[in-house]
């Protein structure tokens, strides 16, 4: 019995052994042995930008503002309830990544400041992040990034994030203090890509099944605008640059999705990270 008990510990790898705690932002981190010192203060930095965002009922979709510039597909707008929740103010960097990820990214990548990762590949930082700290970090739900966007139960109903006029958002920051969400990349989030269910209130909605996954946020050169012009792809060079200065696929309520298999979208997407309260 004994000898079987030694047998097991000495199969316990590595990643497996934690190294010491740690509060980090309120959120207490249990580091894995395997975990070097810039992963530790990456992983610290990230936490360290989680907004806390307290929860409510709002209207989602194509709202009175933004009916003007709505597509079909954002369309009824309908109330959701949602839990309190913390999101990162920032996108995660390439310079996060890369050290998180014991890698050197293109300069061509770090040009455009992230790489063209598959939402697979996202999901993969994710797990190795919990791997390193026990931390659950996970994808917005649309849901939660819309209503991030909109400045939660501090939003004005705004066209874009922070503001009326894409031009003119100060600091790319909105009433929550969340930054680029209109001026940033385009980022990936939790559902499946669904049309709206047309239910009158949905309580912390996720769908799992459905196309692809969503893409929200802050990029003209959106996944639509894209295929827009890959299928029109010997057009005109004065047609390419009116695809690429369309800011609609930047407003609060503006929603696309991306092929989880194919990593050539031709877009570089981010994402921002949540945490989520577990209730009692």
């Amino acid at each position: 019995m004994i000898l079987s008990t030694m047998l097991m510990a000495c199969t316990e790898t590595l990643e497996d052994i934690p190294s010491g705690s740690e509060d980090v932002n309120g959120f207490n981190v249990t580091w894995r042995s395997n975990v070097t010192d810039k992963q530790r203060e990456a992983i610290r930095t990230i936490l360290n930008d989680l907004q806390f965002v307290e929860g409510g009922t709002f209207l989602m979709g194509a709202t009175q503002e933004q009916t003007p510039y709505a597509r079909e597909n954002e369309k009824p707008a309908h109330y959701v309830q949602l839990s309190n929740f913390y999101i990162g103010k920032h996108e995660i960097s390439i310079q996060q990544l890369e050290v998180l990820l014991y890698k050197e990214f293109s300069a061509y990548e770090r040009s455009h400041g992230a790489p063209q990762y598959t939402w697979t590949d996202w999901k993969m930082v994710i797990d190795l992040i919990y791997e390193y700290s026990g931390i659950e970090l996970d994808f917005p739900t649309e849901a939660q990034w819309e209503y991030a966007a909109r400045g939660g139960n501090k939003g004005n109903g705004s066209i874009y994030s922070g503001g009326n006029s894409i031009s003119t958002i100060e600091n790319s920051e909105n009433e929550l203090g969340l930054v680029d969400m209109a001026k940033g990349h385009s980022e990936w989030c939790k559902d499946a890509f669904n049309e709206y269910s047309g239910l009158p209130i949905e309580v912390n909605p996720y769908y799992v099944q459905g196309l692809g996954h969503v893409i929200r946020g802050g990029n003209e050169k959106s996944v639509e605008e894209l295929k827009d012009y890959f299928d029109t792809r010997f057009s005109s060079k004065d047609k390419f640059s009116n695809v690429y200065k369309d800011f609609r696929s930047c407003r609060v309520s503006a929603r696309s999705y991306g092929d989880d298999s194919h990593d050539n979208l031709g877009i570089h997407i981010s994402c921002r990270f949540v945490i989520n309260i577990k209730q009692e």
